[in-house]
Parts: structure tokens; sequence; C-alpha cells
């Protein structure tokens, strides 16, 4: 695990929109590689998603992960996903 972590998320409701930024930072940290103890470097990540509430309980919403395409490892010899997005509908019952 790393010694230093930590995350800020800063929500900001408009009415029907509400946006959410959040950015995600690890330090470096162990994990075990194939010839023993490595350490991965520590990454930043930002996250942003937005949501339109067309009425009470239908959503859209957007959501942008790895807003900078970051190239990281969480875990030795796995990187993360580079930039991913993903649109949807929600609908409350």
């Amino acid at each position: 695990r790393p010694l230093v972590n930590g995350s800020l998320r800063l929500l900001k409701n408009l009415g029907q929109y509400s946006e959410v930024l959040e950015i995600v930072s690890v330090g470096s940290r162990k994990d075990l590689g194939p010839t023993g103890s490595v350490t991965l470097p520590g990454y930043t990540l930002v996250n942003w998603s937005m949501t339109y509430t067309l009425v009470p309980d239908d959503d859209i919403y957007v959501r942008v992960d790895n807003l900078f395409s970051s190239q990281h490892q969480e875990t030795y010899g796995y990187y993360a996903e580079p930039l991913s997005a993903v649109l949807g509908w929600k609908r409350n019952f």
C-alpha cells in the first residue's frame, strides 16, 4: 500500500444539472515482480461526470474516467484503462 494517497471531490449543482470533478492521487508503493520487489511510481487521475435530470425520476449522465489518459499500473504488470467514457440513462423506481 502506498504511504501517501488522497482524493478531492468537487460537486456543483445547478438546478437540473449536477457536475462532479474528482482528483485521485496515489503515491509510490512496493509490489512483487517476477524478480522480487519492485517500486511502482505514484500517479494522479482526474475523473469528471455530469448528470441532467429530465424529470424527477429520469436522468441522463456522462462520465469520463482518467480524463488525461494517465498511463499507470495499479498492480505490477497490469496497466489501468486509458481514458474511458460512459453515456447513460438512469430511471429511479
